[in-house]
């Protein structure tokens, strides 16, 4: 992010020297020697930051699980045995997604990578059917994206 660091000091740099020229200059020489430049380079800066390919990085998602009372293996027993409920009942939508996602991220960090492989896979095959909301989507990318990096630990 070097592009990025340059451009904030140059920008500020010229922010500095607008404003010394707003208090220097009268309005037709502000206009001219600040405001003007000021477009031109912000116009410039914009386009030099949008199509650099270092800045072209990878939004991060965040998903994480705390369990509350209890142990990790009582949580994942838990979770499982309502993922199974729902499923027996026919139930699903987003609530299901959501649990099983909360149960994959807990057997992620607990070392059970393929079934939380398995499940994440599941869970995004159901995503590219059902198109569910927002929050969905991203925790599922945040756990497909800890899976393709691996547990951190």
């Amino acid at each position: 992010m070097e592009l990025a660091r340059t451009l904030r000091v140059a920008l500020t740099a010229l922010g500095i020297y607008d404003l010394a020229a707003f208090f220097l200059f009268d309005v037709r020489g502000y206009l001219l020697y600040a405001a003007l430049p000021t477009a031109v380079a912000l116009a410039a800066a914009y386009l030099a930051y949008r199509s650099a390919p270092a800045t072209a990085v990878r939004r991060r998602y965040f998903f994480e699980t705390k369990v509350i009372g209890g142990d990790t293996a009582t949580a994942i027993d838990r979770l499982r045995a309502r993922v199974e409920e729902l499923e027996r009942a026919g139930a699903g939508g987003e609530e299901l997604l959501a649990l099983k996602l909360a149960l994959a991220k807990l057997l992620l960090d607990g070392g059970r990578l393929d079934e939380a492989r398995r499940l994440v896979e599941g869970v995004g095959q159901a995503i590219d059917s059902a198109r569910p909301g927002r929050h969905i989507v991203v925790m599922y990318r945040a756990l497909r994206g800890e899976l393709e990096r691996g547990p951190a630990r």
